[in-house]
């Protein structure tokens, strides 16, 4: 039997879709990294930061509505849940900047 030795990015791609986080924590890191100000930060801790519903210009409310559901239902923010990737894209962030955000190196 032929064991293949997975490549780095295989090895990437796993960790990102293992990575997850206490919300708490995630905010307080987003927070001290600068991807949060100081009042998203605040109103993340107990509701929906008003700032988000940005991302979801031009699409239908039911993504919005969707998505504050989640959010407020979580008590772990997942590196691959696709909140996360509108966060990245709105704030021009690179998968890396999110990747150390989630403590996974490079």
């Amino acid at each position: 039997m032929i064991i293949k030795t997975p490549t780095a990015e295989q090895v990437k791609q796993t960790k990102r879709a293992n990575a997850s986080m206490p919300r708490s924590r995630f905010i307080l890191a987003a927070l001290d990294a600068g991807i949060l100000s100081e009042v998203d930060a605040e109103q993340a801790v107990n509701d929906w930061p008003t700032a988000w519903d940005d991302f979801f210009e031009g699409q239908p409310a039911r993504n919005r509505i969707a998505a504050k559901a989640e959010w407020a239902s979580i008590t772990k923010v997942r590196r691959d849940a696709p909140l996360i990737e509108q966060l990245r894209v709105f704030k021009g962030l690179t998968e890396e900047q999110i990747d150390q955000l989630f403590g996974i190196g490079a």
